[in-house]
């Protein structure tokens, strides 16, 4: 195995290697990169070179003609922002149609969570050409505010509503980090390479995480001083994206059957799993209704996304959104500490395939 990009410079998707071996092509964000390599020993040979930059527009599922001297590849635009669908505390039944909470183009926003008093959102927004970070908004959607300028992703409110932890990368150390609102000071917790989708615990004692030790994801925790972590499931298949009850006693986290994936729950302290969906399609939980009953999913049925609800208790489904669209899609949705809302990731993708001349 070798390395031929360097770490901690924005995701890369979409490797390959261009008919002659002797180069490598992969998307970074929105743009198409190339880099050359030794076709003996596989050492990337000089830097990275821009390929192709459709601006806002980002370059996806890259291929090279048999010649090498033609690429394909789709181009995607992405409407990407948060929206909200108001709830009956009463019933937690979709009260009102779905109303957009941000309006920026050329940016993801995603893991919305909301603050304890209910009255802010943090979430995670990627702008093109600098990293991720960690915002805060209004709940209403006003007066977003930048709060990390060095990254950060998958942000938890401690329980005074006056910090942040989150996740960040930084000189290749993937760390947990917590930032004070007021001052906008961040300190380190611990560091560990095999954490992803990190959520802090209710009463911010500890954090549950998606867990790759052996290559495939599951279930696991460990305290926010650090120390060894403890994996909790262990899948053949995919077990993952935590979230915590209110009360901290109970996970409700994924996994992965064949093409589909299932809502399940656990003790938050391990024990046997049970099953909350068996729909076909894709169930991706995120977060508990106040009287910790419900669990708030992101749905798939028959490729349309929509947000949804399960009854920790009878398993009874509520279908929250509406969207009939197969080209958009839903992720994250958080449940507010006042029972009246959901906000949650939403976007819509427009594409079309293009071909160009090499050089």
């Amino acid at each position: 195995m070798k390395q031929i990009t360097q770490l901690d410079t924005g995701d890369k998707i979409s490797p390959f290697y261009s008919p002659d071996g002797e180069s490598i092509y992969f998307a970074v964000g929105f743009v198409l990169w190339k880099v050359n390599v030794s076709p003996q020993s596989g050492e990337p040979v000089g830097k990275a070179v821009k390929v192709a930059d459709l601006g806002s527009t980002a370059i996806r599922h890259p291929t090279l003609s048999a010649d090498g001297r033609k690429l394909a590849y789709s181009a995607w635009t992405e409407a990407n922002n948060l929206w909200e669908v108001s709830l009956s505390p009463a019933t937690q039944e979709a009260i009102a149609a779905p109303a957009a909470l941000t309006n920026e183009a050329g940016t993801r926003h995603m893991q919305p969570a909301f603050s304890p008093d209910g009255q802010r959102i943090a979430f995670a927004a990627l702008r093109r050409g600098s990293r991720w970070g960690i915002w805060t908004m209004n709940a209403d959607g006003q007066n977003p505010t930048q709060i990390t300028v060095d990254g950060g992703r998958s942000p938890s409110w401690y329980p005074d509503g006056k910090q942040i932890a989150f996740l960040s990368v930084r000189q290749g150390h993937r760390r947990m980090w917590s930032v004070t609102l007021e001052h906008g000071r961040e300190e380190p917790l611990f560091e560990l390479d095999d954490m992803e989708d990190v959520r802090l615990a209710p009463d911010a004692k500890q954090v549950a995480f998606n867990f790759t030790p052996h290559g495939i994801i599951n279930v696991g925790t460990i305290t926010l001083a650090g120390g060894q972590p403890e994996q909790l499931t262990f899948d053949k298949e995919l077990a993952g994206w935590p979230c915590w009850s209110p009360d901290g006693r109970w996970l409700a986290f994924e996994v992965k059957r064949g093409d589909d994936t299932h809502i399940m729950l656990m003790p938050s302290h391990g024990g046997m799993p049970m099953q909350l969906t068996s729909d076909p399609g894709q169930s991706w939980p995120y977060s508990w209704s106040p009287n910790g009953d419900k669990i708030a999913f992101a749905g798939s049925r028959d490729g349309v996304w929509n947000v949804w609800w399960v009854s920790r208790s009878n398993k009874t489904q509520r279908l929250l959104t509406h969207n009939t669209k197969l080209n958009a899609y839903v992720r994250y949705p958080a449940w507010s500490p006042l029972g009246n809302k959901l906000v949650y990731e939403y976007a819509e993708i427009t594409g079309n395939i293009y071909v160009m001349d090499l050089k």
